[in-house]
């Protein structure tokens, strides 16, 4: 609303409270003016009848003339003087002037009577006189009088100072509103350089302006808070940023699922949400309270994770407040296992290369030292010395086929029928599989793969090898293809693999039973030298097994 419509409103009200009150007094006034008149009119008609019906002048004055507030006058025709009334007369009015009101009821002052009265002027033709009859006015006349003259002077006087008022208090409850608006205008960068006029659709225009300038500034900062999210939240490290009392102020979705926890439930929230280990808590703890930098490596829920703590000013998130830390959590699971595996690798090669060489070199020392000197032991110990260098030798050859696989070395790929190369290599073993009675059952099928011709014999070898040695006597071994799956699969009724053991089969000089293999000549590396070769060529290869019950390997090329 502005001023120009609020001034006209304002004259609006005053006006419509003016007349509401005036009429109201008004009507309320001759309400009781037309009561007092047709009192009067009443009274001097039943005086008039009287007269006319043979009561004579003093029978009236006796009959009326009791009552203090009324007053009656005997007129002959064209006498200024009445010759019989109840009033001093002071020829307040003469007789013509009676007669120029003869049959109506005045109000008026009379100076006769000292009073306001209503006067009736009448001939009666029972006396042959004129009869002026005066009734003083009641109170109520005054006080409807009253009401109306100083009851709207008042309406009008409150009304009056009503507008001021609220025109001072309306100018006063303005002053905070405008500060207010410079204020929000100077913080969304508005040009508040301007008159602040009294008009509330002019400040409307001011607050719409800078309600508008403060939703761009606010989405802008959304879209900025949704760019930083969504980088957080795309990068492959945890991240989780704590305030000095150790509540999570912010977590990436990789932390999320690290610690399997929901977003909306740990943010703001204490660190225990997150249901962190003893070292977490410690470390954190230490370096909010230090700000030096810390970087350790825990176990979460089955993965390796290096965890950078860095302290950070967080002034950013609390006022005053500026110690916090930041958790950078990397999995290093693959890296981990991978030292791991080649510190195994080192120890299980030197236990593997040690133990014939320590065999050979016992056998040459005793032969040398004379302490075998029989031919058949020297013989023996010669044979079981040329064991033992194949033994090394085959264990040299495995470890250089990994290395080579490991270096992902190019190799030279052709056509080779399945089938025909997996006969090929049945027919070499078929010595090992009379020896244990096994039936070998390969359903004829046909599929041409592309591949290095050593690689193919060392895949097929080394798993036929296997289901041979793990058999039990009299066993049985089935090759089959799925051509649909292009899946080979290779299984036997053997021993089986407990399931505490079957993770763990592709790993280097891994042994399910160390004497047998030890035994049959096994080095550990044949099921890792499948893998590698699988992997080279993005073959996928799966197993399965039951104690007991026999194994089945299944190569998806």
């Amino acid at each position: 609303m502005d001023k120009k419509r609020l001034i006209i409103t304002s004259i609006i009200i005053f006006l419509a409270a003016f007349l509401t009150i005036f009429f109201t007094t008004l009507t309320g006034f001759k309400s009781v003016e037309s009561g007092i008149i047709a009192s009067t009119g009443n009274s001097t008609n039943s005086l008039v009848v009287s007269l006319n019906t043979g009561s004579t002048e003093r029978d009236a004055l006796a009959t009326y003339g009791v009552n203090k507030d009324t007053y009656l006058s005997f007129y002959y025709k064209d006498s200024d003087d009445p010759y019989l009334t109840n009033i001093s007369v002071v020829e307040e009015k003469t007789f013509a002037a009676l007669k120029a009101n003869q049959n109506q009821l005045i109000i008026y002052d009379s100076t006769d009577i000292g009073a306001k009265v209503c006067e009736g002027f009448v001939y009666a033709t029972g006396v042959h006189a004129y009869v002026r009859f005066d009734v003083v006015v009641p109170v109520t006349y005054y006080t409807s009088l009253n009401f109306l003259i100083y009851g709207t002077t008042i309406v009008v006087l409150a009304t009056a100072g009503g507008i001021a008022i609220f025109w001072i208090v309306y100018k006063k409850s303005l002053l905070p509103l405008k500060a207010q608006i410079r204020k929000l205008r100077s913080i969304v960068s508005v040009d508040h350089n301007v008159q602040y006029n009294d008009d509330f659709s002019y400040l409307a225009l001011m607050i719409r302006d800078s309600r508008r300038e403060l939703e761009n500034q606010l989405e802008l900062t959304r879209t900025g808070e949704q760019k930083i999210n969504f980088v957080l939240d795309s990068i492959s490290q945890g991240l989780i940023v704590l305030d000095a009392s150790y509540k999570i102020i912010m977590i990436n979705k990789t932390a999320c699922e690290i610690f399997q926890v929901e977003k909306k439930a740990v943010e703001q929230s204490n660190m225990d949400g997150i249901k962190p280990s003893r070292a977490f808590e410690i470390n954190a703890s230490m370096v909010v309270q230090t700000q030096k930098s810390f970087v350790y490596t825990e176990k979460i829920r089955g993965r390796v994770y290096r965890c950078n703590i860095n302290p950070i000013d967080y002034s950013w998130t609390r006022v005053n407040e500026k110690n916090g830390a930041s958790v950078l959590l990397i999995d290093v699971t693959d890296e981990y296992n991978s030292s791991r595996m080649k510190r195994e690798f080192f120890d299980n090669a030197s236990h593997e290369l040690k133990s014939p060489l320590t065999s050979i070199l016992g056998y040459q020392q005793m032969i040398k030292a004379g302490i075998i000197t029989n031919k058949e032991d020297v013989d023996n110990a010669i044979e079981k010395s040329i064991k033992e260098c194949h033994r090394m030798n085959k264990i040299i050859i495995d470890m250089l086929s990994l290395s080579s696989l490991e270096n992902e070395d190019l190799r030279s790929v052709e056509d080779l029928d399945v089938e025909k190369g997996i006969r090929s290599i049945v027919e070499s073993l078929e010595p090992q599989m009379k020896k244990k009675s096994i039936q070998m059952k390969l359903e004829p099928f046909s599929f041409s793969l592309k591949i290095n011709p050593e690689d193919f014999e060392k895949l097929i070898r080394n798993l036929l090898d296997n289901a041979i040695k793990y058999n039990k006597d009299h066993g049985h071994i089935w090759v089959s293809y799925n051509p649909e799956a292009k899946a080979l699969s290779i299984k036997d009724d053997g021993v089986g693999i407990s399931e505490e053991n079957l993770n763990r089969i592709f790993e280097r000089f891994f042994r399910v039973d160390k004497a047998r293999s030890k035994d049959s000549g096994g080095t550990g590396l044949g099921l890792a030298i499948v893998k590698h070769i699988c992997n080279y060529y993005d073959y996928r290869i799966e197993v399965k097994s039951q104690l007991g019950q026999g194994t089945e390997f299944v190569i998806s090329f």
